[in-house]
């Protein structure tokens, strides 16, 4: 079974504060979960990088910069390979082209040389992850509309034929998910879906594979015990990926050093 895992953001985030401990025991985790065949790609999103969110009403969009987090209810996500925030916003009104009344934030994706492992490459593309939230009828599980359905196959296309689309996946209603609360590096709460809306922005996802949810859940009590104080979500994806990059190149590689 598939299942993304998300942490929201805690108390350091935003300071970018970031222990070598969690580092090390981080890297280690992922490593051992690569080799598992557990995890198949995942990143955090840079700190101190303000949100984009892009906003569709009745087909009409609206960009919104320096958001600061609101509904973070997941519904989907996509992951996007280009030169900059510019294009990143491009492509992701594409999405709100498709979609006609949705909310989709952009956030940057930290890489190895973020983190001191390897030097930035000359000229070297932005990742970003943007995150489709969730609305009444992605939490009902309504299938899309023949319209998204016709217009979506093509635009997915397009970008992976492009080099931009990384991953992408739909979420199950939250009512299949679960949330874990963390203090001090310890479990203190377990919630099983539907959730609220989360005002939390997201810090950071996972994508795993194994037997059940609660195999999923118990693989991310161990991630949210090594990020210690905050909110991490287990969500139920479909059988497939819509489109499965893998991993980076050099991903494993990197967490070694």
């Amino acid at each position: 079974m598939r299942f993304l895992v998300t942490h929201k953001v805690g108390p350091r985030y935003e300071t970018g504060a970031i222990e070598q401990r969690e580092i090390v025991e981080m890297g280690a985790f992922i490593q051992d979960a690569i080799k598992q065949g557990v995890f198949t790609n995942g990143a955090g999103l840079l700190p101190k990088v303000p949100r984009t969110r892009v906003i569709a009403r009745k087909g009409v969009c609206e960009v919104q910069e320096n958001v600061k987090g609101s509904n973070n209810l997941l519904a989907g996500f996509a992951l996007l390979k280009v030169a900059n925030r510019a294009e990143a916003i491009s492509w992701t009104k594409r999405f709100a082209d498709v979609v006609q009344d949705g909310e989709m934030e952009i956030g940057l994706i930290t890489e190895a040389w973020d983190l001191g492992f390897m030097p930035k490459p000359a000229n070297a593309p932005e990742r970003y992850l943007t995150l489709f939230m969730a609305n009444a009828a992605s939490e009902s599980g309504a299938p899309p509309t023949e319209r998204e359905l016709a217009l979506m196959g093509p635009l997915l296309e397009e970008m992976v034929k492009a080099g931009v689309l990384q991953a992408t996946d739909g979420i199950k209603p939250s009512k299949l998910g679960t949330r874990l609360h963390f203090k001090a590096g310890k479990r203190v709460m377990a919630l099983d879906g539907p959730f609220t809306e989360s005002k939390e922005l997201i810090a950071g996802f996972s994508l795993i594979e194994v037997p059940s949810k609660e195999a999923a859940v118990a693989w991310a009590e161990r991630y949210g015990s090594i990020l210690t104080d905050l909110e991490v979500d287990v969500l139920a994806l479909h059988d497939e990926a819509a489109v499965d990059g893998g991993r980076p190149p050099g991903f494993g590689e990197a967490l070694k050093k």
